[in-house]
C-alpha cells in the first residue's frame, strides 16, 4: 500500500499582527483489492486552518479548525462523511534543534450513516537536529487513535527516525527526507511499519 500526500501550505496575511495559515492534505492512495486488482484514487481531503500571530519570537504557534471532506472515490477509503474539529500546532526553532507538535481531533458532523462515524485523533510530535551543510536527523511519528474502534484496536503508535537534507534545485530551496517507522502499537491487520519519503518545495519570503 502506498499513499502520496500532496500538502500545499500557504501563509495568508490577515493584518499586521496575524496570519491565516492554510494547509490542505490530498491523499492519493494505491492499495491491494480483491481478485488481484488495486484501489487507486483520492481519499478524503483534509483542510486545516491556523490563526497564528506574526513575530512570535522563538515560539511559533497556531490554532484553528480542521475539516475532512468526503472526496474518496474508492470503496476501501470511502467514508461519505463530513467531519470537523479543532487543530493546533506549536514549534520552537533554534540553531540546532527544531521541535514541536501538531494535534487535532475530528468528529462526524454530516453525511452517510453506512460507515462508522468518524471520531479520530492525530498527534505528531517532531524533533529535528541540524548539522552543517543542510543535513538533519528528524523524527515526526504520526500517532493516531480511532475512538470508535474496539478496546485494544484504537491506537497506532509508530517509532522511528530518518535523515533530511536541504538543497537547491533549479534555484528553488527543497528539503528531501527519508524516514522509517515501526508501529510499536497497532490494530490487527495494520502494517508493521512504513517508509516515509518527503520532498518539500520552499518559497521563502522577505520579513
Amino acid at each position: 500500500m502506498s499513499i502520496l500526500n500532496v500538502q500545499p501550505v500557504l501563509p495568508l496575511p490577515i493584518n499586521s499582527k496575524w496570519l491565516l495559515i492554510s494547509r490542505t492534505i490530498v491523499p492519493i492512495v494505491n492499495m491491494p483489492a480483491p481478485a488481484g486488482e488495486r484501489y487507486e484514487g483520492i481519499a478524503d481531503i483534509q483542510q486545516q486552518f491556523y490563526f497564528s500571530p506574526k513575530g512570535g519570537g522563538g515560539l511559533i504557534w497556531g490554532v484553528g479548525p480542521v475539516l475532512s471532506l468526503p472526496t474518496s472515490n474508492q470503496p476501501a477509503t470511502e467514508t461519505g462523511q463530513y467531519a470537523l474539529g479543532p487543530t493546533a500546532v506549536a514549534l520552537s526553532a533554534g540553531t540546532k534543534f527544531v521541535y514541536g507538535a501538531l494535534v487535532n481531533n475530528l468528529w462526524k458532523i454530516a453525511g452517510s450513516d453506512e460507515h462508522t462515524p468518524i471520531n479520530s485523533f492525530f498527534l505528531q510530535p517532531f524533533v529535528s537536529y541540524n548539522f552543517p551543510g543542510g543535513w538533519a536527523i528528524t523524527t515526526a511519528p504520526g500517532i493516531t487513535a480511532n475512538w470508535n474502534a474496539e478496546t485494544g484496536q484504537q491506537w497506532t503508535v509508530p517509532l522511528g527516525m530518518g535523515l533530511s537534507k536541504v538543497t537547491v534545485v533549479a534555484k528553488t530551496p527543497v528539503n528531501v527526507m527519508m524516514q522509517y517507522y515501526g508501529n510499536a502499537v497497532r490494530p490487527d491487520g495494520a502494517p508493521a511499519g512504513l517508509v516515509r519519503l518527503q520532498f518539500v518545495l520552499m518559497f521563502p519570503t522577505a520579513k
